[in-house]
Parts: C-alpha cells; sequence; structure tokens
C-alpha cells in the first residue's frame, strides 16, 4: 500500500478577493511543485462557484507536508489569503483506494 497522502484544499474568497491572491496562489503551485516530497500540486477555480479555489495535493509522505507547511511560498499563500477568504479553508486529507 502506498503511503502517499491526497489534499483538497478549498478556499472560498470574499466578491474580490480572488483577483487579489491570485499571486500569491500562482507562486505557491510553482513551488510547491519543485519541493522534492511533493508528487502533484494543482490549483483550480471552481466553475460554479468563480471565486472559489480548489488545490489538489499528492504529497510522497507527512514528512513531505509537513515540511511543506515549513516553506516560505506557502506560508507567504496563508498570509496573503487568510484575510481574503468568506469562511475558514476546508482541508480534506485522502488514502488512495488501490486497485489491483
Amino acid at each position: 500500500m502506498s503511503n502517499q497522502i491526497g489534499i483538497v484544499a478549498i478556499l472560498d474568497f470574499k466578491e474580490g478577493g480572488l483577483e487579489k491572491a491570485l499571486p500569491a496562489i500562482k507562486a505557491c503551485v510553482k513551488g510547491s511543485q519543485q519541493e522534492e516530497g511533493n508528487v502533484f500540486y494543482t490549483a483550480h477555480r471552481e466553475s460554479a462557484h468563480p471565486e472559489r479555489i480548489i488545490f489538489v495535493e499528492r504529497w510522497k509522505n507527512q514528512h513531505a507536508i509537513d515540511q511543506h507547511g515549513k516553506t516560505t511560498h506557502f506560508q507567504n499563500l496563508v498570509g496573503a489569503v487568510t484575510p481574503l477568504l468568506s469562511k475558514p479553508m476546508v482541508l480534506h486529507f485522502l488514502d488512495e483506494i488501490e486497485v489491483e
């Protein structure tokens, strides 16, 4: 069984907040994709909710997630988006169901 960990993070922004946050979002995606423990890291705007961003991530293990949380690009993202959110960020931690 793989010990990789998936994360889906959902961020709902106040009206106009997403546009202000986009530079930090893009910088975090770019930096995260270069981290040693990252498998993939993408950000998506939800079509039905244009002020919502959904991050879809996969990490090699918990240690990689812990190190990600300490990076400058992640800390900058948190600082930039927190005052612009309409409600707290929602995180889903996922374990893949493997198919034989």
